[in-house]
């Protein structure tokens, strides 16, 4: 009985990852990209979020899909369709942040720097707006330089500053290049310079900034004639350099969520991405975007609106998976488990999926543990392998509670627990787990009423955990 079970096991981790859950990538359509709009200077988040959209999203935020995660946040602190719970909305951006992703970080950021839902921090603060600036998020640039300017969590430097919003303006964000601009008009970091200043408010002024129109038409007064000139020429050449913004940001409707279904046991990816944002994805990702970097990757592996290309999909995962994006790192695992574009290299696929496994990627925690199970790329360990299902299963994934589970009944890793086991089955099956409510009516069969009285209590206690992240 034990062999059976742990083949069916085996087949079961291959059906866990085949294209059936979470509940946000059966609905695509039903996660409109929230316009996130808050920094160090508002406490104003908006999102496009519906009621009927909420289950689906927060099923997968609990199963540890970052952009889930982000919006429920953004829907915890907009208030209209949840109670308005800074702590929640804190809560939820944490767990995107963890997982590496930039807009997590800077609204989490963002919620330190406030005090909304966390303790007002500005150390803190800084240090969430400085790991989503390293991964070039433009607004999160522009943050963390403000705080360079004013000594807010961090050290006051003007020169720091001035570089930061240069890294920030030169992706087009127009409030960084206002704050450039400033910077060159004053000689605050930088040389005093009137013609980078005004060629830096001329670009900002183009993408509609009123104040930008305003600090040029002030500054023009102070000018002459062959400076304005030098201007205008100088703007000429940052425009040929400079996009008119973060193309992703400027049109967040070109980007659907991705279907991201590849896995150990598929060769399968889908994203959503559509013809009329493939430009702006593509100029996003060569302006290194993770995100943009990712469903390029995922696009190419499709083979619907790029020709089909495993060299240039792995390319672009690995350009995410190197700014330590978690779904990147596990889709470039998955590329070297499969020889999907690159060497099979069961090793290197190891190495990668417990990167997005140590940032709490509840899927690839279920494949690392599935690896040291099988001892596919890394020593075989059942100990490792029950604690990696254990906290994919903590974070709701309902793949890990069905590995757990069956760890628990056959005492694999771990102490043979029927009680546990069946726990854990059952907190799968409450998620449509088809297997798993099998697994749980095989394994009730061999139990005391007792025994069976004492399962549901703990699942009831897991399923609070799991709800909590704990």
């Amino acid at each position: 009985m034990m062999n059976r079970r742990l083949l069916g096991f085996a087949l079961l981790v291959l059906a866990l990852m085949m294209p059936t859950t979470p509940a946000v990538a059966q609905n695509p359509e039903q996660i409109k990209r929230s316009r996130t709009v808050i920094t160090a200077d508002t406490r104003n988040v908006r999102t496009s979020l519906d009621a009927q959209a909420l289950e689906s999203i927060r099923e997968a935020a609990e199963n540890g899909d970052v952009g889930a995660q982000l919006t429920l946040g953004i829907a915890y602190q907009e208030g209209r369709i949840l109670p308005k719970d800074y702590s929640q909305a804190a809560l939820w951006y944490r767990k995107a942040a963890e997982q590496g992703d930039a807009g997590g970080q800077r609204l989490l950021g963002a919620a330190y720097d406030s005090g909304l839902g966390v303790p007002e921090d500005h150390a803190e603060a800084a240090q969430w707006y400085r790991r989503a600036a390293d991964q070039g998020q433009a607004s999160a640039q522009l943050s963390i330089g403000s705080m360079y300017q004013r000594g807010r969590g961090v050290p006051q430097n003007d020169a720091e500053a001035a570089e930061w919003f240069r890294k920030s303006a030169m992706q087009g964000n127009r409030g960084g290049q206002i704050a450039l601009g400033a910077m060159y008009k004053s000689g605050q970091g930088v040389t005093e310079d009137h013609v980078r200043a005004f060629a830096w408010y001329d670009l900002a002024s183009k993408q509609g900034s009123a104040a930008a129109a305003r600090f040029k038409d002030e500054l023009r007064a102070l000018m002459t004639a062959e400076q304005i000139a030098e201007a205008h020429k100088l703007n000429t050449e940052l425009q040929l350099t400079v996009p008119t913004s973060t193309a992703v940001a400027q049109n967040p409707e070109h980007i659907k969520r991705s279907r991201t279904v590849i896995s150990v046991g598929t060769r399968t990816v889908r994203t959503s991405l559509d013809a009329q944002a493939l430009e702006s994805i593509r100029e996003s990702a060569e302006n290194g975007d993770a995100r943009a970097q990712r469903i390029l990757g995922i696009a190419y592996q499709e083979g619907r609106l790029l020709p089909k290309d495993d060299a240039e999909a792995a390319l672009w995962y690995r350009k995410a998976a190197e700014q330590g994006d978690p779904l990147g790192q596990r889709l470039l695992g998955a590329a070297y488990d499969r020889g999907l574009g690159v060497p099979e290299d069961h090793v290197e696929a190891a190495q990668w999926y417990l990167r997005a496994a140590d940032q709490g990627q509840a899927w690839a925690q279920l494949i690392i543990g599935a690896m040291y199970q099988r001892g596919r790329g890394v020593p075989q360990s059942d100990a490792q392998a029950a604690e990696w299902f254990r906290k994919s299963a903590i974070q709701g994934n309902r793949g890990g509670q069905n590995a757990l589970g069956a760890m628990y009944e056959s005492g694999r890793g771990v102490a043979e627990d029927h009680v546990r086991a069946f726990a854990w089955y059952d907190l799968a099956s409450k998620q449509d787990s088809a297997a798993a409510t099998r697994f749980k009516d095989k394994l009730r069969a061999l139990m005391t009423a007792e025994q069976i009285a004492e399962a549901h209590e703990l699942s009831a206690e897991l399923e609070e955990r799991v709800s909590q992240g704990k």
